[in-house]
């Protein structure tokens, strides 16, 4: 479970990194895709981690 949240970090650091310096690195327009794409890749398998570890209600 430890290793999940790592990957869901990285991936969150790499999108975030590629999208502050995508000038410098590749063209702008991709640079800026893949940076979008690994954020929102990130974000959305920490989300679903935190929903799996909240008790049920009810």
């Amino acid at each position: 479970m430890k290793i999940k949240g790592i990957i869901n970090f990285l991936l969150i650091a790499a999108g975030a990194c590629l999208l502050a310096s995508g000038d410098s690195l590749l063209k702008n327009e991709y640079a800026m895709s893949i940076g979008i794409i690994l954020l929102m890749l990130g974000i959305y398998r920490a989300s679903r981690g935190w929903n799996s570890e909240r008790p049920e209600e009810g």
